[in-house]
């Protein structure tokens, strides 16, 4: 459960052993292609050097560049899509990794936002220069090649269930992305997660004994001429034994790798949960999980969630004002902000209508 509330992007404690190695360094080696500036002009009227952005025809290979964000240019890029918190006052440390320009004029970013030990992944999508969509991938590094191929990987992440005193028996979840372009217009994510049984040989070395099983996905997506990250499909396979948990729980955190766009992404959410909540009562330990979801969702979509709310508001099991009533409770989100947002709704029915639904959330003496 530790890793998939890594890949949905909460900012936790991070207390789980993490593969260790060090972060790219600025001497570019890599002899990945670079940008044509024109695309990128919005950024280098910002300030930000875009003559080595790596640009790649196939696999992002981003070790080599790192230009890291100064806050005036986050908010320019970013906004506050980029936070996983609504404290104004924090800004988080956010690093431009890469790009690419579409034939329709779409000019994509890959940014990483270090959150406690971990970097977050996303993916921006600008028209004109001007911010257009976004998808979070989730917790990557950029650290280990993927099946040995130097520089052909963003993520090598390795999440142990750790024994007391070093007992034998337990295992490790190794888990490796990369985002490979495919055509001028599409890409794909491609994840592969397993599970293996180790021992210890030393007090911090281990030795893999057996596979317990491979889970492997692949995401594939368009960029149409609005700018929006399109879904085209997924592809699983699976092996071994016992993995169908590992799966379920892995279907659950990518809801919030969906497109900032995806309308869709807030129903799906709710549909996963009518097996989980029952009345105002969250019955699956995945409650945090699917929490951590909806928090990243209205963080970047606000209306989007509320719009929800009230489209839905007759008929189907409301599963995500149950959640979102639990979000305020347990204080990850701000209240006031919430007055303001259902404020800025110019629906007067929509508005009365939320302000009723709303007016008790939150903790004690909460605006409202």
């Amino acid at each position: 459960m530790e890793m998939i509330l890594k890949k949905i992007c909460i900012a936790v404690a991070l207390s789980l052993l993490m593969l260790a190695c060090g972060r790219p360094q600025s001497d570019d080696g890599s002899g990945a292609s670079t940008s044509s500036d024109a695309p990128f002009k919005f950024m280098s009227d910002m300030g930000i050097d875009v003559s080595r952005l790596p640009t790649p025809d196939s696999v992002l290979e981003p070790q080599g560049y790192i230009a890291r964000l100064e806050p005036a240019q986050l908010s320019k890029l970013l906004g506050k899509t980029a936070l996983l918190t609504e404290d104004e006052d924090f800004t988080p440390s956010v690093s431009l990794l890469g790009g690419r320009a579409y034939s329709n004029g779409v000019t994509m970013a890959v940014y990483s936002v270090e959150v406690g030990e971990s970097d977050v992944i996303l993916l921006a999508n600008y028209k004109d220069g001007e911010l257009v969509d976004l998808m979070n991938q989730g917790t990557w590094d950029f650290r280990v090649p993927v099946d040995g191929e130097d520089g052909h990987t963003l993520m090598n992440q390795g999440t142990w269930d750790m024994p007391v005193d070093f007992e034998d028996g337990h295992t490790l979840i190794d888990e490796k992305c990369r985002l490979r372009f495919t055509g001028d217009t599409t890409f794909d994510i491609e994840r592969a997660y397993v599970e293996q049984n180790f021992h210890f040989v030393s007090e911090f070395e281990v030795e893999i004994e057996s596979d317990v099983w491979h889970i492997n996905k692949t995401w594939s997506y368009a960029i149409d001429s609005d700018g929006h990250f399109v879904r085209n499909g997924e592809k699983l396979t699976t092996s071994g034994k016992d993995f169908e948990k590992a799966l379920d729980e892995y279907a659950l955190a990518d809801l919030g790798m969906r497109p900032m766009s995806e309308a869709g992404r807030v129903d799906a959410l709710n549909e996963v949960a009518s097996s989980r909540v029952r009345g105002d009562e969250v019955t699956s330990d995945e409650g945090y999980v699917m929490m951590s979801v909806l928090s990243m969702i209205f963080i970047q979509n606000p209306r989007q969630v509320l719009d929800w709310m009230w489209n839905n508001r007759d008929g189907k099991q409301d599963n995500i004002s149950v959640l979102l009533k639990r979000l305020y409770g347990a204080g990850w989100l701000d209240k006031a902000a919430l007055v303001r947002y259902i404020g800025a709704i110019p629906d007067e029915s929509e508005r009365a209508y939320l302000e009723r639904e709303t007016a008790q959330w939150g903790p004690d003496n909460a605006e409202g």
